[in-house]
């Protein structure tokens, strides 16, 4: 068992390692069972304005509408931000029709301002560039993968504890 684990690695400590990947594994897994669905279409508020400007951040698309103080973000988990960004950009000036959760405003954790809405439904002019179906399902595709991370912390947590127990004590 050696060969596998190295002198360097004491039972302890692979234990230790192993009972962490299981906890990060059962995280994962309340994760994908919590898989929150987007707000259901009728839920949503069209908002309608011109696109001023557009941020591009690590977790969304951030829109800014003239005269509005509110932030729009289209999230990176429909998996549309690229479509959604060079629409706007293609078609500056023109009207921009977003249908977002007011219901429930958000903002960074560690900011106490929450004055960001989610956007699930994109139109420019007469053109849909992100409809709701398209957003829902990349929203669900992106929530499978804690299936894959609970299942591989689970496997690499299980192995672990197979070479501790091998390891003379």
């Amino acid at each position: 068992m050696n060969r596998i684990v190295g002198p360097q690695h004491s039972r302890l400590k692979l234990t230790a390692v192993a009972v962490v990947s299981w906890m990060i594994a059962a995280g994962a897994g309340f994760a994908a069972f919590k898989d929150t669905p987007p707000p259901a279409l009728a839920s949503l508020v069209p908002v309608e304005g011109v696109a001023e400007s557009t941020t591009r951040t690590r977790y969304d698309l951030e829109i800014a509408l003239a005269n509005d103080t509110r932030v729009f973000a289209v999230a990176n988990k429909t998996g549309h931000v690229q479509q959604v960004e060079t629409a706007l950009h293609q078609a500056p000036g023109e009207r921009v029709t977003l249908w977002a959760d007011l219901a429930h405003p958000y903002g960074p954790a560690w900011e106490a301002r929450k004055d960001q809405y989610r956007v699930f439904a994109v139109a420019v002019g007469d053109r849909s560039v992100m409809s709701w179906d398209d957003a829902a399902a990349g929203w669900h595709a992106d929530n499978r993968v804690a299936w894959w991370l609970a299942g591989g912390f689970l496997l690499s947590g299980t192995f672990l504890m197979y070479c501790a127990r091998q390891l003379p004590r």
